[in-house]
């Protein structure tokens, strides 16, 4: 309605340079996808982590765009109807440039060109382009003495998003006032028409927003056109939480995490995979009873079957990003000087192991002792996963680690 109203008072002060329609257009007669003078943008949909914006130039449509990452990492894919662009916030060529450079997806260069605002720099895409953007995984843009890299995830789902919102914007998109049946109707409940998933009834296409090190840091692609991440659920005990991870498909096969739970644990296990790896635990979850990473220790303990072996060990934090701990009977400096001597192994099953990717972390109010696979291609993103606890009124709390 904000949005609208706007459209309502340009109309009434025609007369303002910024109301006027085409003020906004480029040197080309286009659209550039980055804003402009007397362009209003309002939201149209989020999918697959991007949000995807209209924008008016007074009172006709100019583009549709969407938009991933914050910060220094944001950057846009959009559609004026007529050109491709493809746009990152950096712009050391000036503005009102033209520019030209090498563009890289998945290990092939090529040659790309497009215009420098005041702060972007834009490439034009032709379909081919637009293709390479849609099915690929990993792009490296050179521009000026910088090379941005981005992961191309979702940008499928979004490119069929921004034609949805070509196809329909100024002709929908009305005063309600005037015209009460021409506003969009949704096509389900969800803003991005995709189905909710069956546990938490959460939104599939902003499910992504939970997980704490999405769109900052999203999952690295799979090799290979064929496979890619999708995002799954699983129920985890107790009724009322759930467990969000990306899971590796190819083709037709989907990685799958079970739970199962006992009296001392539940247990994540991957049950399908998608490269035919046979089904391996990849995670055992205590309750920690407020202990936090205090806790661990104790845990560690019940696996021992030699209490000597636990003499002067203690919980070591040895990552931050993410936060990981181990059980070892040396401080991480002297840990790091016996390097030389090879991998070496402390305080039992569940303690230290340099020959094994696994380690301690903390989600919510449990203790995770997570085994990351040894394979070359992972079945599940382990830093994805993240747990959706009922908040009370109906939404949920998200906890990572």
């Amino acid at each position: 309605m904000k949005f609208i109203k706007s459209l309502v008072g340009c109309a009434a002060a025609s007369v303002l340079a910024a109301c006027v329609a085409g003020a906004g257009t480029n040197e080309y007669g286009g659209y550039d996808i980055v804003g402009g003078m007397g362009i209003v943008e309002s939201p149209y949909a989020e999918v697959r982590g991007w949000n995807v914006v209209y924008g008016f130039d007074g009172n006709r449509p100019a583009y549709c765009a969407a938009e991933t990452g914050t910060g220094t990492l944001r950057w846009r894919l959009g559609y004026d109807g007529g050109q491709w662009q493809l746009a990152i916030p950096s712009s050391p060529s000036g503005p009102n440039s033209d520019w030209s450079s090498n563009w890289e997806v998945d290990g092939v260069a090529r040659p790309i060109s497009g215009i420098a605002t005041e702060n972007w720099t834009i490439a034009w895409l032709g379909l081919e382009e637009l293709d390479r953007v849609r099915q690929g995984n990993v792009m490296i843009i050179d521009i000026g003495r910088e090379s941005a890299e981005k992961q191309l995830y979702g940008t499928a789902a979004v490119v069929t998003k921004i034609l949805e919102c070509q196809e329909r914007s100024g002709v929908e998109w009305t005063d309600p006032d005037l015209a009460p049946q021409a506003a969009i109707e949704p096509v389900s409940e969800c803003p991005d028409e995709g189905p909710r998933f069956a546990g938490s009834g959460v939104c599939q296409g902003r499910a992504v927003n939970y997980l704490s090190r999405y769109p900052e840091e999203p999952p690295f692609a799979l090799p290979g056109q064929s496979c890619r991440w999708v995002l799954r659920e699983a129920a985890l005990p107790g009724g009322d939480r759930f467990l969000l991870y990306f899971a590796a498909q190819c083709d037709q096969k989907t990685a799958k995490l079970d739970v199962s739970a006992s009296n001392r644990f539940a247990e994540l296990t991957v049950s399908e995979s998608a490269y035919d790896i046979p089904p391996r635990v990849l995670a055992e979850i205590y309750a920690s009873h407020g202990k936090g990473a205090s806790g661990i220790l104790q845990r560690a303990k019940e696996w021992s079957q030699t209490p000597a072996e636990m003499s002067g060990c203690f919980v070591v934090q040895t990552g931050t990003d993410p936060v990981q701990y181990q059980v070892d009977n040396v401080s991480p400096a002297q840990s790091k000087a016996m390097m030389n001597d090879g991998p070496r192994g402390a305080c039992g099953p569940r303690g230290l192991d340099q020959d094994s990717p696994s380690f301690w972390t903390v989600i919510g109010d449990e203790l995770w002792y997570l085994t990351p696979s040894h394979e070359a291609y992972k079945d599940i993103h382990v830093p994805s996963l993240t747990v959706l606890t009922q908040d009370g009124s109906g939404g949920y709390v998200a906890s990572g680690y």
